[in-house]
């Protein structure tokens, strides 16, 4: 990554978190949909960003989330989970020919590519986050549409933000 990246990934990353500490937090639709839009910051990481340095980045937010939310390390555990899991989802569906090519970007990808390497990460993230929450299997059906709704919401605002970002 170049010094140019670093600052514009630095930038961003300050912009999600800072979203998440002030705005998010408080908004929740319907009383089932809830946005963890930090999770970004894993998932637009370059490609050829190696695992442990994606595994740090992401306990840092998650921890850093966790402390604004009085939650026990919740976040810092699904965030982990995703930072664990993105190469193994990219070699799965990125070519290697073609990796050194991709920016994970939805100007890059387009729509339905950039759908596709980002949702089911989203939907990972919150799975982790929202089983490890539930403390009864009586919560079992509230606790799958808060993954569902949660998951959609992530994701449409994930798209408003990627159209905000230049290419």
């Amino acid at each position: 990554m170049s010094a140019k990246e670093i600052i514009n990934y630095s930038v961003w990353a300050i912009i999600y978190i800072t979203l998440q500490i002030l705005l998010m937090q408080h908004i929740v639709l319907f009383g089932y949909a809830f946005c963890f839009i930090y999770i970004a910051l894993i998932l637009l990481l370059p490609i050829e960003t190696d695992t442990l340095t994606a595994m740090l980045i992401a306990l840092g937010a998650g921890l850093l989330v966790d402390v604004f939310y009085n939650t026990l390390g919740i976040h810092a555990a699904a965030s982990v989970l995703v930072a664990y899991a993105r190469p193994i989802w990219l070699r799965m569906i990125v070519d290697i020919k073609e990796a050194d090519r991709i920016e994970i970007d939805l100007n890059g990808l387009g729509f339905a590519r950039f759908s596709v390497l980002t949702f089911p990460l989203i939907l990972l993230h919150h799975t982790a986050l929202f089983f490890i929450e539930m403390n009864s299997f009586i919560l079992l059906p509230y606790t799958l549409i808060k993954i569902a709704a949660s998951s959609v919401f992530t994701m449409i605002l994930l798209l408003l933000s990627q159209s905000f970002r230049k290419s």
